[in-house]
């Protein structure tokens, strides 16, 4: 039990950056919604007599594309309801790789992974875009008991 107590403490930010990871997927999606309006919004006030608007035009598509890009990115800085989970999941990320430094990786990566996609779903029904379901609680258990069994092993 001892040993036990002992790995818990060094298990603890794995763990962090997999709930953080997981949950920022679902509030990254739903911080994007409205990025696709942005060109569609450009496109419409250009109007069909447009010199960009020609398939023939090689230069001006590249431009609109570069264009479209630019609009695309701006509009995502500029929403704190993307960048937040943004830089979470950045955050999350740097404290990924330093776990991997620390610990083997027969532990860590399914640990983080298993997290990451558990609590992707929970944020996801949090938010309302996907119901709970005893299929879900099924595979939430498998997916928990898959983990055990293989880090289990380890020793």
């Amino acid at each position: 039990m001892s040993s036990f107590l002992e790995v818990l403490p060094s298990l603890l930010l794995p763990t962090v950056v997999g709930c953080i990871w997981g949950l920022s997927t679902p509030l990254l999606r739903e911080g994007s919604k409205g990025v696709s309006a942005v060109n569609r919004r450009e496109h419409d006030t250009r109007g069909k007599d447009h010199p960009n608007n020609d398939n023939t035009n090689i230069i001006g598509n590249l431009g609109t594309q570069v264009g479209n890009t630019f609009r695309e990115v701006s509009f995502l800085l500029f929403r704190w309801q993307y960048i937040v989970p943004f830089l979470m999941n950045q955050g999350a990320s740097i404290a990924y790789l330093y776990c991997l430094s620390l610990h083997d990786l027969s532990i860590i990566v399914p640990l983080v992974n298993c997290l990451n996609f558990i609590c992707t779903f929970l944020g996801d029904v949090v938010i309302g875009n996907t119901t709970l379901s005893f299929q879900s609680c099924t595979g939430i258990f498998l997916i928990l008991t898959g983990l055990l069994l293989c880090t289990g092993m380890q020793e």
